[in-house]
């Protein structure tokens, strides 16, 4: 009788198997959080244009535009592939992880 030796299967680990599923899970969230925070801000975009004149305007659409980067940004570099540590901690509020 074979014996069995998990070292040596093809087939991947359970650690490994269960990795990749909260990998895809925080991609996932990334992805909705990017897509919810995207019509959030036009909303809110929408709002400012309406109830507010020239000068003023420039800084809240400025300010709008870096929290949207905020979410972009991570959420990009993520989802290529591009997945370092000090990705997690450069953008913390939007990659949160245990």
């Amino acid at each position: 009788m074979p014996s069995h030796h998990p070292e040596t299967d093809n087939e991947p680990r359970s650690e490994d198997r269960l990795e990749a599923a909260f990998t895809e899970e925080r991609i996932a969230g990334l992805k909705l959080g990017y897509r919810v925070r995207t019509v959030v801000l036009g909303i809110i975009a929408i709002w400012i244009i309406i109830e507010n004149v020239w000068p003023e305007l420039t800084y809240y659409m400025a300010t709008l535009a870096t929290f949207w980067l905020l979410g972009y940004l991570p959420y990009r570099l993520i989802s290529s592939g591009y997945d370092k540590l000090w990705i997690r901690y450069l953008f913390r509020s939007s990659t949160w992880q245990c």
